[in-house]
């Protein structure tokens, strides 16, 4: 079961994960309200998605409400092996195909389209997918960790310099996103991967939030020290404040935020050259100066690999060749589009460039219906569903083990509304997954739980041994709910 947020109203993201959120989204000044938001839980983790529309007539209140629905059923029926970016990546894709053939069989629809900001987040990290201008920050005690890059054409001016980026949120073509879902039969989407600390804050946000004000005071403004949902509410009615006494026009308005409450597994990430950096937007395609000035030497270096491998690779040709002529005969064709297309949020303008778009679609612009992730025996066998759920249990018992401060009292504290609010929920979830007999061990584990060895630190504010101790017995009364 998936929650979407299409209403004036504040959703709190209930999920099993050790991870709490909620999502406000506002019509601002705006006839409708053509943002949309959702999230679910997934064997691969918290999913929580966020698109705004762009078309006239219903066209981008239809596109944005057809791609949560897509993608959140998609990835609510995976495999847990799946890699999560090709999850990901197959849901936004099926997504974009559903749209693009709605508008061709609808003329009341044609040109609609939609931005898409998608976070996967589970214990190991957070995968992270966008296409155009609807933004994700991850946030670390009022700094800009990570920021997704926009896609747009002010945001390509950023990069080549030519303007700020407070230039840049105030320009008059600020509206123009250069990629989007369901303009063309296909299109790219921009992944990256990110570890995470306790108390990061990710966010998402359409430009109905970040285009009202300077970074700089956006950041500080989502950073306020207050309960998850209080935050949300407060924030999207500054900024609906902030519109009405600017005239009333302002864009709809939609904001989601995660907090993290525990370290993730993965600890490093080798960082994509296309991210946006904290401070700024770096030039695409700059090399430092530092690599510059050693160039011949780095030439010459790398002189003799190239001619070896030149050497093998002429040797190997026909092989290659004759390999590269059964693969092109199974190949499906599919569609080139112009990296300066460009689609308009506010309205039904479409740039379609004939002169830099060529298409050679398969019938119907269609992908297979079937999900290649979905695992056939995962709606038949509950057993993988309760596996699942003790895997994280157990994660999140080894997090209450590793909470560690200076106070023995607020450690304590922390990790006691640890245990009622992540824990103790994910193990009385288990009450109608496991037959009776281990429905006793349930009662066990949870009166384990409430004993204060469970949660016990010593004057420094660190894990006894009893208490870690304790855990361990925990986790393994867990393990034994297998079925």
């Amino acid at each position: 079961m998936f929650q979407k947020n299409n209403s004036l109203y504040m959703t709190t993201i209930a999920t099993k994960y050790p991870f709490v959120g909620s999502i406000d989204t506002k019509q601002g000044g705006r006839s409708e309200n053509q943002d949309n938001a959702g999230f679910v839980d997934t064997p691969l983790g918290l999913l929580l998605v966020v698109c705004d529309g762009m078309g006239g007539g219903p066209g981008g209140r239809t596109a944005s409400l057809m791609a949560v629905d897509s993608i959140l059923s998609v990835l609510s029926d995976v495999s847990e092996h799946t890699p999560r970016e090709d999850a990901l990546k197959f849901a936004i894709e099926k997504a974009n195909d559903i749209i693009y053939s709605k508008a061709k069989e609808t003329p009341e629809l044609r040109g609609m389209g939609t931005t898409v900001a998608a976070i996967l987040i589970n214990e190991d990290s957070a995968v992270i997918a966008h296409a155009g201008d609807t933004r994700i920050y991850q946030l670390r005690k009022g700094t800009i960790i990570f920021r997704s890059s926009d896609h747009s054409v002010v945001a390509n001016l950023v990069r080549q310099k030519k303007i700020t980026e407070e230039e840049a949120r105030n320009h008059p073509q600020s509206n123009i996103v250069t990629r989007a879902l369901g303009i063309r039969p296909s299109m790219e989407i921009e992944f990256d991967e990110v570890t995470f600390l306790r108390g990061d804050r990710f966010v998402l946000c359409t430009d109905g939030i970040w285009g009202m004000m300077p970074q700089r005071d956006l950041v500080q403004t989502l950073s306020r020290v207050m309960g998850i949902c209080e935050l949300t509410s407060t924030i999207t009615n500054e900024i609906d404040r902030i519109g009405c006494a600017n005239g009333g026009g302002h864009d709809n308005l939609t904001l989601a935020v995660i907090d993290t409450s525990f370290d993730s597994t993965v600890k490093k990430i080798k960082r994509k050259s296309h991210n946006a950096t904290p401070t700024e937007i770096k030039e695409e395609g700059t090399m430092p100066y530092s690599m510059r000035k050693h160039l011949p030497l780095i030439f010459l270096g790398l002189l003799v690999p190239i001619f070896v491998f030149a050497l093998y690779f002429i040797l190997n040709t026909k092989k290659s060749e004759d390999s590269q002529s059964q693969i092109r005969s199974k190949e499906v064709t599919t569609t080139t589009i112009s990296p300066d297309e460009t689609v308009a949020k506010d309205g039904d303008s479409v740039n379609h460039n004939s002169t830099n778009v060529v298409e050679q679609v398969s019938p119907q612009h269609k992908r297979a219906i079937s999900n290649p992730f979905q695992d056939p025996t995962l709606k038949n066998e509950q057993k993988q569903e309760i596996s699942h759920q003790i895997n994280t249990i157990v994660k999140n018992l080894d997090s209450l083990k590793k909470m560690n401060g200076k106070n023995r009292e607020k450690v304590e504290k922390r990790k006691r509304k640890y245990v009622k609010e992540v824990i103790k929920p994910g193990v009385n979830q288990m009450k109608n997954k496991v037959v009776d007999e281990k429905k006793k061990d349930i009662k066990e584990i949870l009166k384990l739980l409430n004993d204060k060895r469970a949660v016990s630190c010593d004057n420094q504010g660190r894990t006894t041994i009893d208490s870690k101790k304790h855990i361990e017995i925990i986790k393994t009364k867990v393990r034994g709910l297998q079925n």
